[in-house]
Order: structure tokens, then C-alpha cells, then sequence
């Protein structure tokens, strides 16, 4: 990627139109902008980063101030736009970005030039972020003061970050979060279908203690039911053989303690339909009883409003209306059109009701009534079955007496045989309620223990395949490796590359510097200088810049040679241009004519931005011979030239040209071509 040309409109510090074209070729690559501090290089260096990207750099102040103050306020122009042109692999872009003030929004358009016509193409974004992804952008579009403190605890840049931008870690690292997404997420899966395994085991157990409790029961119930039998049917010939004593006292006594006893039997089966019964009734009706007073109070309320004609008004439309079309009041009064009388009637609509209100006021009470209706009959039955739970619990209670009071007289009846019979019918008697209790116990223990077979049995159904566990295990087995393999690619990449940074930056050492240091990084990306026996040394302000910039330099370096070196994990390495504002300020003459030596052998295109402090023959010198292009940001000022005032003068090329001019129209800095 080569930056063609740059066209900023209102831009900043730009009233109007300023175009810089950058040099491109082979052996002139070097585009050199001067001008003094506030005149615009930073807002050139931004102007680039904001038309790739919609967003200017860290340091930039007021970056929603994008609008030239002068075009926005004398002119009323209130959208600021940069164009960028660059070729790649032979193809001519032209991105356009348009800044509007008032909505405080960006819009983007993107071109390919085919033969010199601008053909749109929305891809252009993903061709930018395949050249410099936005993360690598900062170290290709750097501001110089940041230099001083690269690589240390509060730099802007570290150089851990920067080395794994620039080798596409980003990208890498996004991949290992969506693959530690994924393998979270069939974790997950993998553990319910071990919870639905183990459930399901633990299922086939509980039907199996389920299926010996049945099979436990069901014999105990076989054997009580039996042996139930068995008594009812020793009771029976009893009852048979005291039927046939003729005893005219005692046949009567056994007919009514025959029917006496049916009765006792059926009686609980009675109670228990009339608890069915209650239980059918809470179901039905129990949403009225907690609205039942609440709503009686409402209903009384409504209608005693609408009898009083509060609800929904004292009058309503249609009787109003009825007035209006007759033209004559109730109380006899004309009402012609456009009289007082008339537009007194009229007036009453505002407060009349409409049959709508009193529909839904109608509906409201009627609603209210047939709750309180349902309450009522919810009532009136559980009354009723009340009662006849009370009479059959009486009833019960009265046979309970009779029988023993029979059984009594039966006993004391002056008859050997029929006291003996009697006897013993008590005592198998007993013997069979006790077995009736018994097999009612066993019938409820057989139920249970059928209820929870048949439960289990559902649960045994959600077992899982040994195969499907098998798959979702291999699955983590494999993201796991993946994960693994990533991270060794991730951690190989980055030493090799810090290897090759430290070469890269220990050759421009060894053929710059004045003292015969080298540079090591070591594994935790600090950075030191160190002499020949490895003893550390402390770095001078302008070392230490002369260190960085090297490394920013064989970062770039390092971009370009990786570009050739396709990954197939990795952002692969670009080949872009280098844009550099105020790189020279802490050095001295010796080491800024290295740096403006070394900068170009560092990449493929450079577009320096100085100011005149920065400039002098040493950096000419190394950058000269490199230089296409090179331009003059000069700043045109409303105010009168006096005596006091800075001319800001430059020399370039034995030629002395005048930075700042004065008595000027208007506010503004133009581009001038050198």
C-alpha cells in the first residue's frame, strides 16, 4: 500500500482546500512536510488516520472539533471532508470521509479509479483492514513525542503491544476466545448430558429398589387379602349358624346388625366422595371467595353512583344530542343556531357520558355481581356438603353405638351356643377390621412403590447414549488441543519475532551509535540497553529515542518481510507506509542523521513531518537524497505585521522561505509545494 494523495476540505486548520501529493516510487519515497507547532502536522498525521478509520489518534485534542472554526462560523459550513487516495497490488483507491458538525457523524464513501473515474466499491473497509488493521495502525501512523516514553510502564505504546499487533496476536488471540467460547459452551453440553447419564443411572436403580418394593407389597397385599378372605368367611358361617338358633329375640337383632354393618362399610366411601366433592369445589369457585368482598363493595359502590347519576356522568350523550336536534331545551327555552342558550347545551357534551363509558361501567358491575354470585353458590354447596358430612359422620358414630349395643344383648341371651358363637364372632371380627387396616396399608405401600417405579422409568428414558457422550467428550478433547496448539504458535511466533527485532535493531546500533551497546528484549518485552560483557546501561534521554525509534523502524521492517510470509493464524505482515510526525525532538545532530539515514531503508514509503527546530543539515542530508516530494505548511493570519513578530523562517536547499504571513484575509494554513 502507497499513499497517492491527500485532499483535505475545512479540515482543521484548512479553509477550504489544501492537497499534498505523496512521492511513491522506488528511489524517490520520501514526502517531507515542514511547518511550526500548531500550524497542522498533527492534523495531517490525524486527517490520514480519520479518513481510514473514522477515528483520530489517542493525543489528538478535541477531536469532535473537526470543522474549520472560520468556514463554520463566518461561512456557515458545518462538514469537514478528507480524501485519501492510495494504490495496492496495481489498483487506485480513493476513500472520501465526511465529518458533519451538527450530527457529530462521519460518513464514509469508498472508490476504485478505473481509468481515471471513480467506480464505488463498499470493500473498501475490508481492504483497509487487511493492509494496516486498526490495531497496527498507530505504529505505522506515530507521533513522534510518544517516543520518549515507548516500551517503558507508562508508554502509550509498550512494545509487548506493539510487537503483537504487528504480527496479528489480535487476530489470533480473537480466534482462541471464540474457540474458549465454544469449548465453554460444549462444556456445558457435555456435563448435562453427564448429569442426564448419571440421572439416568440413578433412575435404573430406583426402579429396580421400586420393582422390589412392588414385588414386596404385592405379596404381603396377596397374602393379607387371603387370609381377609379366610375370616370374612369364618364370619360368615358364624352369622349363618346364629341366623339359624331360633331365638324370636335374638333373630331380629342379628337382621338389624347384618344391615348395621353393610352400612359401616359404605359410609367411608361416602366421605370420601364428599371429600372429592370439596376439593372440586375449591378448584371451580376459589377464585371468587378472595374477590368476593372487595367486588361486593364495588358493585355497591358503582351502582350506588349510577343510581345517584355520578357514573359515568348526570347526563349523556344522546340526551344532549337529542336537545340540540330538537332545537328546544327541557325547560322549554328555543335554542337557534349560534345562540347563548345553544352553545350552553353544546357545552354539556364535554361532560356527558357516551354509551361506551356506561357499557363498560354496565360490564364492570355485572362482572362484580357474578363474582359475588359464584361466592354466593360456592358458599350454599360447601354448606350442603358440610351437612352431609356432619350427618354421615353422626350416622357412623350412631351405628358404631347400636352394634355394640346389639352385640351386648345377643351376649347376654340365656343360650350356651349362641354365647359361644357370639364370642367368637367378636373376636373375628376384630381379626378383620385388623386385617382390613392391614391390606389398606399394603394397598397404599403398592401404589408408592408402583408410582415410583413408573417415574423411574420416565427418567430411565433420558439416558444417554454411550456415543453421544463419547462425541461431546472427543469434542473437548480436540478444542482443547486446538486451544493448546494456538497458544505454542502464538508463543513460537513471538519469540522469533523478538529475535529478529533485536537484530534488526542492533544492526542500526552497531552502524549508528557512538558507543558500542546492544539491545536485548528479553521475555518479559523489557527492554534494555547492555555493553559487551552484559552489564545493563543506563540510557540518556536521547538513547533511549534513538532505541525506540529503531524499534519502531525494524517493526515496520518486520511487517514488510512477514508480508511475504503467509500465516494461516495470523494477521499476515503488510507492506504500508510510514507516517512520522516530529520524530527528532530529544536527539542530538549525530543521532538524527542516523534516524534520517535508517528511516528510509526501513520501509517502502515515508512521509516525515517536521518543524523547523527538528530540520537542519544532518537530517537533510540523510533524508535528501530519498526525497520526491516536500511541502510548506504555512500559517496566513488577519493580524497586522508588527516588528514583535516571529517571521519563522526555514532554509531548505540554501533557500530561505517564510513560514507565517501576516495582514492576510483570512485565518487559515495553506500547503505550499517547496
Amino acid at each position: 500500500m502507497r499513499l497517492l494523495q491527500l485532499k483535505m476540505t475545512d479540515f482543521r486548520q484548512f479553509l477550504g482546500e489544501a492537497t499534498l501529493e505523496f512521492s511513491s516510487d522506488d528511489q524517490s519515497m520520501v514526502t517531507i512536510v515542514h511547518g511550526e507547532n500548531g500550524v497542522g502536522k498533527t492534523t495531517i498525521l490525524n486527517a490520514i488516520h480519520w479518513c481510514l478509520y473514522g477515528q483520530t489518534l489517542g493525543d489528538f485534542e478535541e477531536p469532535d472539533r473537526l470543522v474549520n472554526d472560520t468556514a463554520l462560523k463566518e461561512f456557515g459550513r458545518t462538514s469537514a471532508n478528507v480524501e485519501l487516495q492510495f494504490v495496492h497490488d496495481e489498483t487506485v483507491y480513493r476513500l472520501s470521509r465526511t465529518y458533519n458538525h451538527t450530527t457529530r457523524k462521519s460518513v464514509p464513501e469508498g472508490f476504485r479509479v478505473v481509468q481515471g473515474n471513480n467506480v464505488p466499491f463498499r470493500g473498501i473497509g475490508r481492504v483497509i483492514q487487511r493492509l494496516i488493521p486498526i490495531h497496527m495502525a498507530p505504529y505505522f501512523f506515530f507521533h513522534g513525542e510518544g517516543l520518549v516514553t515507548l516500551g517503558t510502564a507508562v508508554g502509550k505504546y509498550g512494545f509487548r503491544e506493539a510487537i503483537r499487533a504487528i504480527l496479528g496476536f489480535n487476530h489470533a488471540e480473537k480466534a482462541i476466545e471464540l474457540l474458549e467460547k465454544t469449548r465453554f459452551r460444549w462444556q456445558k453440553q457435555a456435563a448435562k448430558v453427564e448429569r442426564l447419564d448419571a440421572q439416568a443411572r440413578a433412575a435404573m436403580e430406583r426402579e429396580i429398589e421400586a420393582e422390589q418394593r412392588i414385588s414386596v407389597a404385592r405379596d404381603k397385599f396377596a397374602q393379607t387379602t387371603k387370609q381377609l378372605k379366610i375370616i370374612e368367611s369364618s364370619l360368615a358361617e358364624i352369622d349363618a349358624e346364629l341366623a339359624a338358633i331360633r331365638i324370636s329375640d335374638i333373630e331380629s337383632l342379628i337382621a338389624e346388625r347384618q344391615k348395621l354393618e353393610a352400612r359401616q362399610r359404605q359410609i367411608p366411601r361416602e366421605l370420601l366422595k364428599n371429600t372429592n366433592s370439596n376439593i372440586q369445589l375449591i378448584s371451580r369457585y376459589g377464585w371468587s371467595i378472595f374477590g368476593d368482598s372487595t367486588l361486593r363493595t364495588g358493585a355497591g359502590v358503582l351502582t350506588r353512583f349510577r343510581t345517584e347519576r355520578k357514573l359515568p356522568a348526570e347526563y349523556n350523550d344522546r340526551f344532549v344530542n337529542s336537545l340540540l336536534h330538537a332545537g328546544r331545551c327541557i325547560c322549554g327555552t328555543e335554542l337557534p343556531d349560534s345562540s347563548e342558550a345553544r352553545a350552553s347545551v353544546e357545552a354539556m357534551l364535554a361532560g356527558a357520558s357516551t354509551s361506551d363509558q356506561e357499557d363498560a361501567v354496565n360490564s364492570a358491575i355485572g362482572i362484580a355481581e357474578n363474582i359475588t354470585d359464584a361466592s354466593s353458590e360456592y358458599t350454599k354447596l360447601v354448606t350442603r356438603l358440610s351437612g352431609i358430612r356432619q350427618h354421615l359422620l353422626e350416622e357412623q358414630g350412631i351405628n358404631t353405638r347400636r352394634l355394640q349395643e346389639i352385640s351386648e344383648q345377643v351376649s347376654q341371651i340365656d343360650h350356651k351356643r349362641l354365647a359361644q358363637r357370639e364370642a367368637d364372632r367378636r373376636d373375628t371380627s376384630k381379626l378383620l377390621g385388623n386385617l382390613r387396616d392391614e391390606r389398606h396399608i399394603d394397598r397404599i405401600a403398592l401404589d408408592n412403590a408402583t408410582r415410583e417405579r413408573d417415574d423411574a422409568r420416565r427418567k430411565k428414558r433420558m439416558a444417554v447414549d454411550d456415543n453421544e457422550l463419547g462425541h461431546h467428550k472427543t469434542r473437548l478433547v480436540f478444542i482443547d488441543h486446538v486451544i493448546a496448539t494456538l497458544r505454542e504458535i502464538i508463543d513460537k511466533e513471538e519469540a522469533s519475532a523478538r529475535t529478529e527485532i533485536e537484530q534488526l535493531i542492533n544492526q542500526r546500533l552497531a552502524q549508528y551509535s557512538r558507543k558500542d551497546y546492544t539491545a536485548e528484549i528479553a521475555d518479559d518485552y523489557s527492554f534494555r540497553l547492555q555493553k559487551q560483557d552484559g552489564s545493563s546501561v543506563a540510557k540518556s534521554k536521547g538513547e533511549r529515542t534513538l532505541l525506540n525509534i529503531s524499534f519502531i523502524a525494524a517493526l515496520i521492517e518486520l511487517a514488510k518481510n512477514r508480508s511475504k510470509r503467509p500465516h494461516e493464524f495470523f494477521v499476515q505482515g503488510t507492506v504500508a507506509p510510514f507516517v512520522i510526525d516530529a520524530p527528532f525532538g530529544e536527539l542530538d545532530n549525530e543521532y538524527r542523521g542516523a534516524v534520517a539515514t535508517f528511516l528510509p531503508e526501513s520501509t517502502e514509503q515515508l512521509v516525515v513531518l517536521l518543524s523547523s527546530s527538528h530540520w537542519g543539515p544532518v537530517i537533510e542530508t540523510g533524508l535528501r537524497p530519498k526525497t520526491g516530494k516536500e511541502y510548506i505548511l504555512i500559517s496566513e493570519s488577519r493580524m497586522p505585521e508588527d516588528a514583535g513578530k516571529t517571521l519563522d523562517q526555514i532554509s531548505i536547499q540554501d533557500n530561505t522561505y517564510q513560514c507565517s504571513r501576516y495582514g492576510r484575509d483570512l485565518d487559515r494554513t495553506v500547503v505550499e509545494s517547496v
